[in-house]
């Protein structure tokens, strides 16, 4: 036998083949392994701890620097448009190098904007443009962190194990949601210096941030063990599926589907709703999205996030008013907007279980 290169070792067919089983063993262990999850689902819920210590406290920290309410304003687009830049740039990261790579250069821009929101807290005269950045580059480390685990996770496991992982993100994300109000609670109570070096109330969050922001790199670089392209499920799934359509017939209206699963919903003596319902997942996967519903769901989505950036933005300033700017009797301390971003996280909870 003769190879193109010749430093290669010539392996016959039976030997190839018993690579190949050996491989497959291993990857498909690894895709139902915990290792792997368990290093999303605890990134997930740091990142989301990350954000939520920030809201109740930015509006103070911001009052430090003697700015206006336009410069909040600005401070907090600034972080959605870095999520914005960021789920592309790492999108295209992904797909040049791998998920380790990507993931490790996600919270590596994290740890940096962490530090430079500490920062600014060091220099009363321009601290605020510091604070800036690291928001920016925050909502770099947020936006890229969520495309890299979406396209990772959907590459990796069957697609009927998607919605499944997906909830439990969700419950994780929620779980940090209710944890960052009292990570940042704990924050207000912190005062201390050793030397140059100095936490207060304000400085706290980016400091906090930073050491979750390590703790995913820690996590990534010694527990996460990443599936090649070649054995990932999703990715084999997507091959098959174009074999199979390109071979079935025409295929069935998404409209004509759900027609059917509302029938069986209202007579299941003649259908088997269980049977039905799985086949009825299984045609709608197959099925393109209808635009309509698309352009709808991102309408939602929209409004969600709309009505969130504007608790963002209102929340903070209303409930600390402790100049009385806008009320005559909203002046609590920082800790009650920490209070009340808890309680919203406590309800998210109840309504992600309902």
């Amino acid at each position: 036998a003769i190879t193109n290169n010749p430093r290669e070792p010539m392996l016959d067919s039976s030997s190839k083949t018993e690579e190949h089983k050996r491989l497959k063993e291993k990857y498909t262990k690894l895709e139902h392994s915990y290792s792997w999850r368990f290093v999303i689902y605890t990134s997930v819920c740091l990142a989301c701890i990350s954000f939520s210590i920030i809201p109740p406290s930015l509006w103070p920290y911001l009052q430090y620097f003697e700015v206006d309410e336009k410069f909040l304003a600005l401070v907090l687009a600034v972080y959605s448009l870095g999520e914005f830049i960021g789920s592309i740039s790492w999108g295209y990261v992904y797909n040049a190098s791998s998920m380790k790579f990507s993931y490790l250069s996600c919270a590596l821009t994290g740890l940096i904007g962490s530090l430079f929101y500490s920062m600014g807290g060091y220099f009363p005269s321009f601290g605020h443009w510091l604070v800036l950045l690291g928001r920016f580059l925050q909502g770099l480390w947020t936006g890229g962190q969520q495309a890299v685990e979406q396209a990772y996770i959907s590459e990796s496991i069957h697609k009927n194990e998607n919605l499944s992982m997906i909830a439990d993100i969700g419950a994780f994300a929620v779980l940090g949601f209710i944890l960052g109000p009292l990570v940042g609670y704990v924050g207000t109570h912190m005062n201390f210096s050793i030397g140059p070096f100095f936490v207060n109330e304000h400085t706290s969050c980016g400091y906090f941030q930073a050491i979750f922001a390590l703790i995913m790199i820690l996590n990534t670089i010694f527990f996460f063990e990443e599936i090649p392209k070649r054995w990932r499920r999703g990715l084999q799934n997507v091959h098959e599926e174009e074999t199979e359509e390109s071979k079935s017939e025409e295929p069935i209206s998404a409209n004509e589907i759900l027609k059917e699963y509302k029938l069986a919903r209202i007579d299941q003596s003649k259908t088997d709703f269980s049977a039905l319902r799985e086949d009825t997942i299984k045609k709608l996967l197959k099925t393109r999205p209808n635009i309509k519903g698309v352009i709808v769901s991102l309408l939602i989505f929209f409004i969600h996030f709309n009505g969130f950036a504007v608790q963002e933005t209102v929340i903070t300033p209303l409930s600390t008013d402790m100049q009385h700017k806008y009320t005559d009797t909203l002046d609590n301390s920082e800790s009650y907007a920490y209070f009340l971003f808890a309680l919203s996280g406590g309800l998210s909870l109840v309504t992600f279980l309902i």
